[in-house]
């Protein structure tokens, strides 16, 4: 039995805000530095790596973006 609280995620706290600051341009310096950081982009390869995930600049990209949307709202 699935309970509607299962089916569908509550909204968190401070999604509206994050949302709006996603469009400000502080916002968008800060997701570019991110993927323009050597060294994060080395240690998120190293880590793909180890679980054979690959270590190409697409790959690397597609898990920064995870990161910033999933773990950063």
């Amino acid at each position: 039995m699935i309970l509607p609280s299962d089916s569908v995620p509550s909204p968190r706290k401070w999604d509206a805000e994050i949302d709006t600051a996603r469009r400000d341009d502080t916002w968008l310096a800060f997701e570019t530095e991110i993927h323009q950081s050597p060294a994060l982009r080395a240690r998120v390869a190293r880590a793909l790596d180890r679980y054979g995930l690959g270590t190409s600049d697409i790959v690397v990209d597609e898990a920064l973006d995870y990161l910033i949307y999933k773990e950063l709202g």
